[in-house]
């Protein structure tokens, strides 16, 4: 009955006295093994087992060091004492550390103490930016957690040389600005996550650029854009929402500007051939020149786009809503369907004053100046009020 049966052995069974005695009786030594825990004991407000240590509070009293604990789960103010000289050293093997609400303004001077740390949970800190190469001396962590702080701000190689890092966390943040590389030297990682993020002013091009497959889980398709083929990104994009720009390549700009230059230089040369003609009726001008008129506004809508696309360039694909819901866009969009419905009136008036001079040259009102302007004035009036 008092007896204790070596591990790994089938018949070796030694006396219960003899557990933890100082002497080697089983085969293997299991018999000495984490014998400490006989005179180990956990401090106030934690709970212990045999490779974790869970506390709902931490304080400054506690001078026992915690060789065996790998997986810590801990409630600390980081007020009470200086993190760096003491809490850590208590862990010197710790792999897993949860320091989730504890009030953590700045990271980089606790991450030095973690070296051994394979997952690291720091959700729901009060952490605002992650500066340059913070983590980097963290070689061996696999998981990182960062939900649910206020971090306005990833920097430059934020994430630098963490060559075994596996999943990144950065869900439901503030985040305004994305700078280049953050993930340099990071080429290990696997998922990325960036739910809940919407405000993002500011995505460097190589800002998630990495050398291998990767999967970034998100709903802001932004995230997705200027990224390599071998990046597999969740965020699903609506109809209108696009990684382009407003003109996508060289030849849509080139012909961008050759067209609206085209058309201003051909409608003022008719405009001034139609004012100044003593041979035309002033009713036919009237018609062609509002026809020209209706063509620059044409004219000035492909200058507006142009004009948009060289100020935003890559930018567009973060301030879209901006630029959607802005007067810019909305001044494009009422003369492009201005010069839709208003065009086709002036056609059909042009038409049908031809068609009238012909069935009747001598008595049509077509002919007159008056109705000319009233009936072209009263398209126009009913055009734009249909545009608003």
């Amino acid at each position: 009955m008092n007896m204790f049966k070596c591990s790994h052995s089938d018949s070796s069974c030694i006396h219960l006295g003899n557990v933890c005695d100082g002497i080697h009786d089983c085969p293997n030594g299991g018999d000495e093994i984490w014998c400490e825990i006989k005179t180990f004991s956990c401090c106030l407000k934690c709970t212990c087992l045999a490779f974790a240590i869970a506390c709902s509070y931490f304080n400054d009293k506690e001078t026992q060091s915690f060789e065996r604990s790998l997986i810590v789960s801990v409630s600390i103010q980081e007020s009470i004492f200086p993190l760096e000289n003491y809490f850590f050293t208590l862990f010197p093997k710790g792999e897993f550390f949860s320091l989730k609400e504890n009030g953590f303004l700045q990271l980089c001077h606790i991450i030095i103490f973690l070296v051994t740390t394979i997952g690291l949970d720091l959700r729901k800190n009060e952490v605002k930016t992650i500066t340059k190469q913070c983590f980097k001396s963290l070689l061996v962590l696999k998981y990182l957690l960062l939900d649910l702080n206020l971090i306005t701000s990833l920097n430059y190689q934020s994430f630098f040389n963490l060559t075994n890092l596996v999943f990144l966390s950065l869900d439901k943040k503030p985040i305004t600005k994305l700078s280049s590389q953050i993930l340099a030297a990071t080429d290990g990682i696997k998922l990325l996550s960036f739910q809940g993020i919407q405000s993002v002013s500011h995505i460097d091009k190589e800002a998630l650029n990495v050398l291998n497959p990767i999967v970034i889980h998100t709903s802001d398709w932004r995230l997705c854009c200027n990224v390599s083929q071998i990046v597999s990104c969740t965020a699903t994009f609506l109809w209108y929402q696009s990684c382009s720009e407003l003109l996508p390549d060289n030849n849509n700009k080139f012909l961008c500007i050759l067209m609206s230059v085209s058309i201003v230089i051909m409608n003022f040369l008719s405009i001034t051939f139609h004012v100044f003609s003593k041979t035309i009726k002033k009713a036919f001008a009237a018609a062609v020149i509002a026809i020209n008129i209706t063509e620059l506004q044409y004219a000035l809508y492909l200058g507006i786009i142009w004009f948009s696309d060289l100020v935003l360039q890559a930018k567009v694909l973060i301030v879209d809503e901006v630029w959607r819901s802005g007067a810019t866009c909305f001044a494009d969009f009422a003369l492009v369907l201005n010069f839709t419905f208003f065009y086709q009136f002036e056609l059909t008036f042009l038409s049908l004053s031809r068609l009238m001079i012909v069935v009747q040259p001598v008595d049509t009102v077509f002919k007159k100046t008056y109705f000319a302007f009233r009936t072209l004035s009263s398209f126009c009036l009913i055009s734009v009020l249909f545009v608003l």
